[in-house]
């Protein structure tokens, strides 16, 4: 995919309807990190500004200048980028997330810049929709007093619940009066949003039956592959490297271990596993990385190697045979692990360790490209007859790149933002 919004030499998304009346439909985008930032939520915002650009529309980001770390590639302050206007607000000594206060402050920094040169912005040029992401948190309240400016209609973007997935996880303790006004400030900004864009069915369930938004204004729209890969044949020598038989079977786990990925049925699954052709191979960073490394640190058939990107990672997943996605049970109503979409575009089989209901559990058993593990000894089962049934997981790889290629590819899921937003100009059905 490039950084035009096109990918494997496709045309963009298109829209017949993006206009109002005899001019272009104008669309406000706010998020703090944008491209050049290294932030995955930077590339989403500006992947989808691209396309909703290429479909006829007039878009605007207005992020905050590279900020994401320290050395973050500097970018102006005014630029077009292949048809999308972009505003940057300079952070000042706020760059970086090098310790809460920093990051704290550049959130104070950013949400106080947005809304005064938003309002320049919707003075000179009223936008129809001002959608925004959920970074930093509150953003929606400067999104939703923008929109009413200009009786425009605020999209609210969410990518994981707050406070609930910190409290949920323990990950940090907040006073009640914070707790009670944060829940606050968000049904404000919930009751703002002319509609509002979560991950998954679970996230929608918990907004609609605890948080009381119309069913009808909650849109899924998940996440595509990042990076969008394709099948290839196995790397045989990446995994002679890791140490890897040509006749094990690799199962790779890759990116955040944190406090929402429990990892306590692959350790029951792998001490039962332990002297079988099986290596777990566990690619990660995180809170808890350390936590698990102890917890394997028993067992010959598991392994931790150091993070990879780039034309790296590509290998280290053409080399395995499974992908391996963790999220603790009640998790999957805060956030979706988007890991599974790169796995599942590579073409390889699921085993997934979270609760049933969960949407990629329920993808896996709809599709049929791969297992739900919720104990140890289903996890264990599952690969036994893996091992001894190789045509089978072949099959599975099958079926997990046409569901990717059905329902969750870059282009399928900028289609829907294009149809939101062109949707957003009439009341929600």
């Amino acid at each position: 995919m490039t950084a035009g919004g096109r990918m494997n030499g496709q045309d963009p998304p298109a829209a017949d309807n993006a206009s109002v009346g005899n001019r272009r439909q104008r669309v406000l985008i706010l998020n703090q990190y944008a491209a050049p930032d290294t932030t995955p939520s930077a590339h989403y915002v500006s992947t989808v500004a691209q396309a909703l650009a290429d479909a006829g529309m007039s878009v605007t980001v207005l992020a905050a200048e590279p900020s994401y770390g320290e050395g973050a590639i500097p970018a102006p302050l005014r630029e077009l980028r292949a048809g999308v206007s972009i505003r940057r607000l300079r952070m000042g000594s706020w760059r970086g997330r090098q310790s809460k206060l920093r990051r704290f402050g550049g959130y104070l920094r950013y949400l106080a810049g947005a809304a005064m040169v938003g309002r320049r912005i919707v003075r000179a040029d009223p936008p129809d929709i001002v959608m925004c992401f959920s970074n930093p948190p509150f953003v929606a309240l400067v999104a939703s007093w923008l929109a009413r400016r200009v009786a425009g209609r605020m999209v609210y973007v969410i990518h994981d619940i707050h406070p609930d997935i910190l409290l949920a996880t323990d990950w940090i303790s907040l006073p009640s009066p914070i707790v009670r006004l944060w829940n606050s400030l968000n049904q404000v900004m919930l009751r703002a949003a002319f509609n509002v864009v979560v991950l998954g069915e679970g996230m929608k369930r918990l907004l609609v039956a605890e948080k009381g938004v119309a069913s009808e204004r909650v849109h899924v729209i998940p996440l595509w592959a990042e990076p969008e890969l394709r099948p290839t044949e196995r790397d045989e020598d990446l995994r002679d490297e890791l140490g890897v038989g040509k006749d094990e079977l690799l199962v790779l786990s890759t990116g955040n271990l944190g406090v929402m990925h429990s990892l306590e049925p692959v350790v029951e699954g792998a001490r039962r596993l332990d002297g079988r052709p099986v290596r777990f191979v566990f690619v990660a960073s995180g809170v808890r990385l350390n936590y698990w490394r102890t917890r394997f640190q028993e067992f010959a058939n598991v392994s931790f190697v150091p993070y990879r990107t780039g034309e790296s990672f590509h290998r280290l997943v053409a080399a395995c045979d499974v992908g391996l996605v963790p999220l603790s049970p009640g998790m999957e109503r805060f956030a979706v692990p988007s890991r599974a979409y790169t796995f599942l575009s590579a073409g390889r089989p699921l085993l997934t360790v979270m609760d049933p209901e969960a949407d990629v559990a329920r993808v896996v058993a709809g599709s049929g490209c791969g297992f739900n593990a919720t104990c140890g000894d289903g996890l264990a089962d599952w690969v036994e007859l893996n091992l001894a049934n190789r045509a089978e997981l072949q099959a599975s790889g099958r079926r997990a790149r046409e569901v990717y290629e059905a329902r969750f590819t870059c282009k399928v899921i900028l289609d829907r933002y294009v149809a939101l937003c062109v949707g957003t100009q009439t009341e929600p059905v």
